[in-house]
């Protein structure tokens, strides 16, 4: 068994390469190979489609007639299905790079969406933790969430989570759960970063891992928000503050949801996500589009950490 975003999940040893195992007796999801795609196209009433940055159509979500929900990666060619409880998750990869790609789609999107349906929130966004709780990074794909991510744990910052952080809502105080000790960095960036521990690589980006020196495992308090906004224009970057209306609409256009057309999973969504508004500080940083000037960054980010919540590196 191994704990991810907070929750429990059995997983072959292909795909848990890495993750901390736990002593938990309950296991949330199931997740198992499956020697098939297990669907038919005529089957599957295809509800949405998410599309890349600079490409078509990636991801395709379906489900069959016997509510079983699809996630069909064109991309890579992996196919997920997942029970309509979400406690079981079957994936088919008909290639040797398919298969090299599951376990990231796996814990970076599937995971993230099936506990979506569980109850969790789970936003698109890298967290680092201070000695007074974890920051997040909240924007889109190719906004530059891991780069910044990244620099601050160069500068003595550990790393909560990469690209998907969960919501756990108590009281007043909203937790984050760690996720994998592992970040997805451009070749470009981890170079810049001179990142050198390498656990699989992409044509795209490469996954870096994190020691115990550097990951932070737990649950911890979500003290402040970064929404992620690159522009075109060339200027200096800027911290800028943000009102609780256009905070929920940036939180709830990054969020992840594994059926949009159920009514009480967007009620219970809208709800929860206002409750974040309330009580976690949120700001926008804004910056050119691009690669990051991480040295640019980095440092008004820290000063805006100090001065603003006070907030130190842990030792």
């Amino acid at each position: 068994m191994y704990e991810v975003y907070g929750i429990t999940l059995s997983l072959p040893e292909e795909v848990a390469r890495g993750l901390t195992e736990t002593n938990n007796k309950t296991t949330d999801i199931y997740i198992k190979p499956s020697s098939t795609k297990l669907y038919s196209s005529n089957k599957v009433v295809w509800y949405e489609t998410w599309k890349g940055v600079n490409s078509g159509i990636v991801l395709s979500f379906g489900k069959r007639d016997d509510k079983w929900f699809v996630l069909d990666f064109h991309t890579d060619g992996v196919v997920f299905t997942i029970s309509p409880d979400c406690s079981e998750i079957y994936y088919w990869a008909p290639t040797q790079k398919a298969k090299e790609e599951v376990r990231h789609l796996l814990l970076n999107t599937v995971i993230p969406l099936v506990m979506n349906h569980k109850n969790i929130e789970t936003l698109h966004a890298s967290s680092v933790l201070t000695s007074k709780g974890a920051i997040a990074f909240i924007g889109g794909s190719g906004d530059g969430k891991s780069t910044i991510a990244a620099s601050l744990i160069q500068k003595g910052f550990h790393l909560v989570s990469d690209d998907k952080i969960p919501l756990y809502l108590h009281g007043e105080k909203i937790f984050i759960k760690s996720g994998p000790p592992e970040m997805n960095l451009w070749p470009r960036v981890r170079e810049a970063l001179n990142l050198k521990t390498i656990i699989q690589e992409s044509q795209k980006k490469i996954f870096t891992s994190f020691t115990t020196l550097q990951h932070a495992a737990g649950s911890f308090p979500l003290v402040q928000i970064y929404f992620l906004n690159p522009i075109k224009e060339i200027s200096p970057a800027a911290i800028t503050s943000i009102s609780k209306k256009e905070a929920l609409y940036e939180l709830i256009k990054n969020a992840q949801i594994l059926d949009a057309s159920d009514f009480n999973i967007l009620k219970r969504l809208f709800l929860n996500l206002s409750q974040v508004t309330k009580h976690v500080p949120a700001k926008t940083l804004t910056y050119p589009k691009g690669i990051p000037n991480i040295e640019e960054l980095s440092k008004i980010l820290l000063l805006d950490i100090n001065a603003n919540e006070r907030l130190t590196l842990i030792a």
